[in-house]
């Protein structure tokens, strides 16, 4: 059985922001849209003339891979938490 993605209708949403350097940057955990498909964007802002902007650092996980992401996050944070 072939998975269909799910067509989304909605505006870019930031869903976490985790301050970094002092305030000086921050990386924004966002829900984004690409052709009309939901997929979750990681990028770093920097305070550029008073304004936090979005930089090239970063990366997008799309929804075919999105469950693969997840199980790598989850092996991550059981290495991290338990030592």
């Amino acid at each position: 059985m072939e998975k269909t993605k799910k067509k989304v209708d909605f505006k870019n949403e930031t869903v976490c922001v985790i301050p970094m350097k002092e305030g000086k940057e921050e990386l924004r955990i966002r829900l984004s849209e690409f052709k009309g498909q939901a997929r979750g964007d990681f990028r770093v802002f920097t305070e550029i003339e008073g304004e936090m902007r979005a930089t090239k650092q970063g990366f997008v996980v799309d929804t075919g891979k999105w469950a693969e992401f997840r199980k790598g996050i989850a092996k991550l944070d059981e290495k991290i938490t338990t030592k």
